[in-house]
């Protein structure tokens, strides 16, 4: 492998954003515009990435009855935004100064939460039962996947609990894999902030560490997940 050197870097240039944050679009606080303006005033580009689905939510029990109606309520919301969510994604726009793009967040139980972005406003907001069919809906509006990618996140819970499933993981969709964010950081089982949501702990063979070991291979990013227009 060749060492780079300083020379490998010439003409390349440094840059901040946050592709994964959340406002009050579907459920949380604060408007598009207020997430969007906020963003401005100390990044390059961000994604303020609605929450869209939980296909394989579970249900049928009265304990978690308020678990599904939050969730069913956002996702209406944020369906009903949809149109309006494109516009002023599109209009905050400012090339070369300041990128926006599109973004929605899909959960599963069984192959762990992904979001799906798009460099350009794609026609319709969908979902799938699977990750599987969540890549072919996202390639059937693009051609290729270098318009848009579908990133996991807070991989580290347990699969089957919104954790990553490695056997459905794909690299090609899912260059790459976000490890930290306001649920704690999945570099390792042992790694600083641990795992703190009531979905569970991280589990070793779902963090970075344990999808290298696999032989999986990806970038890797930090995101807030921050849900206060911030």
């Amino acid at each position: 492998m060749k060492k780079l050197t300083n020379s490998d870097y010439e003409g390349l240039s440094i840059y901040f954003g946050d592709i994964h944050n959340h406002c009050g679009l579907s459920y949380g606080f604060g408007g598009i515009d207020d997430a969007l303006y906020n963003a401005r005033l100390q990044l390059d580009f961000v994604s303020v990435t609605g929450h869209a689905s939980w296909p394989d939510m579970p249900r049928g029990e009265a304990r978690l009855l308020p678990v599904v109606e939050y969730h069913e309520s956002g996702f209406h919301r944020f369906k009903e935004s949809w149109d309006f969510y494109l516009k002023s994604v599109d209009e905050a726009n400012q090339p070369s100064r300041f990128v926006t793009f599109p973004s929605f967040e899909w959960h599963s139980m069984e192959d762990g939460d992904y979001v799906v972005y798009f460099r350009d406003s794609p026609a319709e907001l969908f979902t799938a039962r699977r990750i599987t069919e969540l890549r072919e809906r996202a390639r059937s509006t693009r051609r290729d996947w270098d318009s848009m990618m579908v990133l996991p996140h807070h991989i580290g819970y347990q699969q089957g609990f919104r954790g990553i499933n490695w056997e459905t993981f794909e690299e090609t969709s899912s260059p790459i894999v976000e490890i930290i964010s306001m649920h704690g950081s999945a570099e390792s089982d042992d790694g600083f902030v641990p795992y703190l949501h009531t979905m569970g702990p991280r589990v070793g063979r779902n963090t970075m560490q344990g999808g290298i070991a696999l032989g999986k291979r990806f970038g890797v990013i930090g995101s807030t997940d921050h849900h206060n227009a911030h």
